[in-house]
């Protein structure tokens, strides 16, 4: 397919568009009367503004944004109000896989962010806590409340993901942590935590100081945030 000179293409291989979904030209101005969504949309301009959101070829986010597209066109957009700002505000999407309920919030796999990576892995119905490291060549895990170590410019590196992991036969859920925030979150099973990680990422609540009770299973975490 031969792409007209009026339009640029996006990191994603889509069409480039900005935070109305109007495709972009070559210079970034919005091409008059053109939009895309969906799929053949490369919607960087949404992600840029919004840290916790991240386009994936999925059709809950194509059904939206062509939603919103067509809103845009009408010149209406601002009718969808507060609904429309969480569409774009986080990732989220819902799916069941073999019998499971599976949920993807945020950066939930680390998207977006680089650096180093440590993972802490929480027993479910024990005490006990086990540090690893996602890489093996990596050094040991950092603590929870570590300081970022500076660089040779004097300048911070970029912030450890802190990957906190319950497991157990019935759930998988992961949260990854990010200066202190938690950034991402999956859950797999029925744990009833789907609202109140929704609510701590949306809040950008700080929850080093809950360290690895953010997903003990005998702690209600939901009790710190109500």
């Amino acid at each position: 397919m031969c792409l007209p000179p009026s339009l640029s293409l996006g990191p994603s291989g889509g069409l480039s568009v900005d935070t109305r979904l109007r495709c972009l030209s070559p210079s970034s101005s919005p091409v008059p009367h053109v939009y895309a969504a969906g799929d053949c949309a490369s919607c960087a301009a949404f992600e840029s503004e919004n840290e916790l959101w991240h386009q994936l070829p999925l059709w809950t986010q194509a059904r939206q944004q062509g939603i919103y597209a067509a809103r845009c066109m009408l010149g209406v957009e601002e009718e969808m109000g507060g609904d429309l700002a969480c569409g774009f505000e986080m990732f989220a999407h819902k799916t069941n896989f073999m019998g499971y309920n599976v949920v993807l919030l945020g950066l939930f796999n680390g998207q977006k962010r680089g650096g180093n990576v440590n993972e802490f892995l929480v027993r479910a119905n024990t005490n006990c806590v086990e540090n690893g490291s996602l890489d093996s060549t990596a050094p040991p895990p950092l603590p929870l409340d570590a300081p970022q170590p500076p660089s040779a410019a004097g300048r911070s590196q970029p912030t450890p993901l802190k990957v906190l992991t319950r497991v157990s036969p019935d759930e998988y859920i992961k949260c990854v942590v990010s200066g202190g925030r938690v950034v991402g979150c999956m859950i797999v099973g029925e744990s009833d935590l789907e609202e109140t990680m929704e609510n701590i990422m949306l809040s950008q609540i700080n929850v080093d100081a809950l360290g690895f009770d953010l997903l003990d299973d005998e702690v209600d975490i939901e009790d710190f945030f109500d």
